[in-house]
């Protein structure tokens, strides 16, 4: 058997059944008004029951001027509470370990959607589409956003979820702290890198507080510029993974495009960000994604380093593909999918398959011609 399906415990007690996690993919299934809907529902819980052992939910806003678009699930009040029980209670009949991804878009919050103007570690300008000038977060406005992530995750306990992943990554707000090009900040909350990680590290010790300890605490990190992001250095974020580990959380989820391609800072290393992690972050969990498709590409990424394997586009297609790839002759359906396919698939909804439609650069949908 493949050392990807080997049983994981963390350190907690807590044991997943296997080394594949469910990547945490924006879909736009839910409710305009932030309910968990059924065919959110549904597309979590086939893939728990396709052999999953860790499921992560795509982003659930902490605070209401924190929501990045229309028909993404909320956190931010307990009135969400049944809707995130009803689906972790389906989600934990099917053996899987489930974890829900905490967020604030901060300057990518538009106020089309949340009617106000979107919040940053600092003022400024990017040459992106439709942008919004955000306006600096004063330390009220610090204060009350860590607070929003810390009752967010109780909620999350009280639904029944197993643990949070805090999304310090892909440009959002936190990542807006930790990023030169967006933080000019001169308090305790900018300049030297310490400064610029105090508030992920804030939001995790009040996390810690409103949960007890044997609930799981992540935090999805970007080892270096992923999406076009600037201002983040692979050697700070090295030492970022060092100080959340001192804190006391449970595992770093890398997000990338390719796993496998050799970090950009020591091209002449030629080694990738988990390799070049684990040299100096021995046995503590780590979570990869970004190129993993085939049973082939898991043990890589295994052998590389990596605790879990987070499957992203090519669980798409393939709900089961932990089951499936038991098999040592095992061939995914491969994106670009075709559109008959995906329109055929019942976890598919329109929303979704817009959204796949729209991401022209993970070429995920052919047409049928």
């Amino acid at each position: 058997m493949l050392n990807y399906h080997s049983e994981f415990q963390f350190h907690k007690g807590i044991k997943v059944k296997n080394r594949i996690s469910l990547a945490p993919m924006t879909n736009l299934q839910s409710n305009l008004d932030g309910t968990v809907n059924q065919q959110e529902i549904h597309w979590l819980t086939l893939r728990a029951q396709g052999g999953f052992g860790l499921i992560i939910t795509c982003c659930s806003h902490v605070s209401k001027q924190g929501q990045g678009w229309d028909n993404e699930f909320a956190i931010y009040d307990d009135k969400f509470i049944p809707g995130l029980t009803e689906l972790a209670c389906s989600l934990k009949k099917q053996g899987s370990i489930n974890i829900v991804q905490l967020f604030h878009a901060g300057s990518r919050s538009p106020s089309k959607v949340t009617g106000a103007q979107p919040l940053s570690a600092s003022e400024f300008i990017l040459d992106v589409p439709n942008f919004e000038k955000p306006r600096a977060m004063n330390l009220n406005d610090i204060k009350n956003v860590i607070n929003d992530f810390a009752n967010a995750a109780e909620r999350a306990y009280k639904s029944g979820f197993d643990g949070i992943e805090i999304h310090g990554a892909n440009g959002y707000l936190i990542t807006q702290f930790l990023s030169k090009q967006t933080n000019f900040r001169n308090d305790e909350y900018g300049g030297s890198f310490e400064n610029r990680a105090r508030f992920l590290r804030d939001i995790i010790y009040s996390c810690q507080k409103k949960v007890p300890r044997s609930f799981l605490i992540g935090v999805r990190i970007n080892p270096e510029g992923t999406f076009g992001e600037k201002g983040l250095d692979l050697d700070e974020n090295l030492q970022l993974a060092k100080w959340l580990i001192e804190d006391g959380i449970d595992f770093i989820d890398f997000s990338e495009l390719n796993l496998f391609q050799p970090v950009k800072k020591y091209p002449e290393k030629n080694i990738c960000s988990i390799s070049y992690f684990r040299e100096q972050i021995k046995d503590f969990p780590i979570i990869v994604t970004g190129g993993i498709k085939t049973p082939d590409d898991a043990k890589r990424a295994i052998d590389l380093g990596a605790t879990f394997i987070n499957l992203g586009s090519i669980a798409i297609g393939n709900s089961d593909w932990p089951l499936q790839s038991l098999n040592y002759d095992y061939k995914p359906i491969m994106p670009p999918y075709s559109e008959s396919y995906l329109k055929q698939r019942s976890d598919i909804s329109k929303n979704f398959f817009e959204v796949l439609k729209k991401l022209a650069i993970f070429n995920l949908v052919k047409n049928d011609n």
